[in-house]
């Protein structure tokens, strides 16, 4: 038995907004992900009565509503209830638009079948290659989407990926795939303004000081980070003169941001940390000679208090 046979399904309607009738019963482990192939499905003229029903709607400028009826433990519960659901429902004289009773299994769940398929188009150009695209089709895809989700909509789409591996194949697949893409200096900076907009909402700010504060989230990251290589080209990148950091703009930035904060004492698995960190690094004449300066002015400073705090008050 396979990992997907156990995996938990859900048996969703799909709803006709304009009348609320349930018009489809079907199962999927991600009903919102399963009425999005519906559209694209009906989108390129597939012939079946749910299809024309779908391509009514759009072009009406809506789409159906999902609803999900019941959750199952396993696929073929819901195989089952699924088949006794479309049943009652055409006992009852719904206007459904399904085109069997039921209990079929997609050949989108079985992974040889969509190994198989894969392997068989591999190379060959894509099908929509060659179909012309009307301007006002051009201008909606080059729309800016800077739209901020919404907690509820962040959390599914979190619920969707968690859990989910990439395997080593499709690791590597999207790393060559990415190889030797450049931004331009348009889309650095829609990039960089769309960050910086987001990041002035007091709100997703706080959310994100709250979550990288969080053990787990901290775990993760460093995680996700142990044992990773840096390249050669990037390790010149962060050496030297080449270190964003080290730019005047960037540092006066940085200790702008950092001015007036305090911060507790440091907890001795930090320190052990911090020094296993910089053990056997060796630090040139000048870091030396500007830590010896920023050790004498602290020196200074604290002389300084003390011989203040003896005055005698006149």
């Amino acid at each position: 038995m396979d990992i997907l046979s156990l995996t938990p399904h859900c048996v969703y309607a799909l709803i006709d907004p304009r009348t609320e009738a349930i018009r489809y019963i079907g199962l999927s482990i991600d009903p919102i992900d399963r009425l999005r192939r519906h559209i694209q499905r009906a989108r390129r003229g597939a012939p079946s009565h749910k299809d024309n029903w779908i391509r009514q709607l759009l072009s009406l400028g809506i789409k159906p509503k999902v609803k999900v009826l019941e959750t199952l433990c396993t696929r073929e519960e819901a195989c089952n209830r699924e088949q006794y659901l479309i049943s009652q429902a055409t006992a009852r004289g719904w206007n459904l638009t399904n085109s069997t009773l039921g209990g079929e299994v997609s050949w989108t769940c079985i992974p040889e079948v969509g190994r198989k398929i894969s392997e068989r188009n591999r190379g060959r150009p894509s099908p929509l290659k060659g179909i012309k695209r009307s301007e006002e089709f051009k201008q909606k895809l080059r729309k800016p989407r800077n739209r901020i989700f919404s907690l509820e909509e962040r959390k599914a789409i979190g619920d969707r990926f968690r859990g989910k591996k990439l395997s080593d194949e499709q690791r590597r697949n999207i790393g060559l795939g990415s190889k030797g893409h450049r931004l331009t200096p348009e889309s650095r900076s829609k990039i960089s303004e769309a960050a910086k907009s987001q990041w002035a909402d007091p709100e997703i700010r706080a959310r994100h000081e709250e979550a990288i504060r969080r053990p787990d989230v901290r775990e993760r990251i460093s995680a996700a980070n142990r044992g990773r290589e840096v390249s050669p080209q990037n390790r010149a990148k962060m050496i030297g003169e080449n270190n964003p950091a080290k730019r005047p703009e960037v540092r006066a930035k940085i200790s702008a941001a950092q001015r007036g904060k305090t911060r507790g004492p440091i907890s001795d698995e930090t320190r052990a940390k911090l020094s296993k960190a910089h053990r056997g690094r060796k630090l040139s004449d000048e870091t030396r000679a500007k830590m010896s300066e920023a050790a004498k002015l602290r020196v200074r400073r604290k002389r300084d208090e003390q011989t203040n705090q003896q005055l005698p008050l006149l």
